[in-house]
C-alpha cells in the first residue's frame, strides 16, 4: 500500500537473479528464488552452494548478516573475509533498515572486487528518528518496535 503502481510495476519487471562475473546476486535464495526461502545461517548457506557452482552469493531476504565461506566440507560463518581462489562464499548483506540479528544498526556488505575481500558493515543511524517516520507513514507499529532491538 505504500507503493505506486509504477513502483510495483517496475519492481516486478526486475529480475530474480543477477550474474555478475563469477558472482550471483539474489534476494533469497539461489533454488527457488520466486519461493522466498530464507538463509539464516551456514547450514541454510549449504543449500546455496548446492544450486549454484558460482564463487561467490550475495543474497538478503534473512535480515541476518554473514559471510559464510566453504572450506572444503567445513563451512564457518564470518563478518570479514579475503575472497581466495579455491574457496565458495554465501554472503548475507543484513539489513539497513530492519535487522534481524539482534544488532540494531544498519548492516551491509562492501565487496571489493579489485583486493578481492569483502566486509560486513555496521553504522549507526538515528533509530528514533526511523521509528518516527514509519509511525509517521502508517506502516505496522511493529515495523518502528523492532529497530531499537533489531530483531
Amino acid at each position: 500500500g505504500q507503493l505506486t503502481g509504477e513502483n510495483a510495476d517496475y519492481l516486478r519487471a526486475r529480475p530474480m537473479t543477477l550474474e555478475v562475473g563469477d558472482a550471483l546476486f539474489v534476494h533469497a535464495t539461489t533454488h527457488e528464488p520466486e519461493a522466498w526461502h530464507y538463509v539464516f545461517d551456514a547450514y541454510d548457506a549449504e543449500a546455496c552452494f548446492a544450486q549454484t557452482d558460482r564463487q561467490i552469493c550475495f543474497l538478503g531476504h534473512s535480515h541476518v548478516a554473514f559471510i559464510c565461506v566453504a572450506r572444503g566440507h567445513e563451512r564457518e560463518a564470518i563478518a570479514t573475509s579475503p575472497i581466495s581462489d579455491g574457496r565458495r562464499y554465501v554472503i548475507n548483506a543484513g539489513s539497513v533498515g530492519q535487522p534481524r540479528d539482534f544488532d540494531p544498526r544498519a548492516a551491509f556488505v562492501v565487496w571489493d572486487r579489485a583486493c578481492r575481500e569483502a566486509q560486513i558493515v555496521r553504522v549507526g543511524y538515528d533509530i528514533a528518528g526511523a521509528q518516527a517516520r514509519i509511525v509517521a507513514a502508517g506502516l505496522p507499529p511493529s515495523l518502528a518496535e523492532r529497530l531499537a532491538l533489531g530483531r
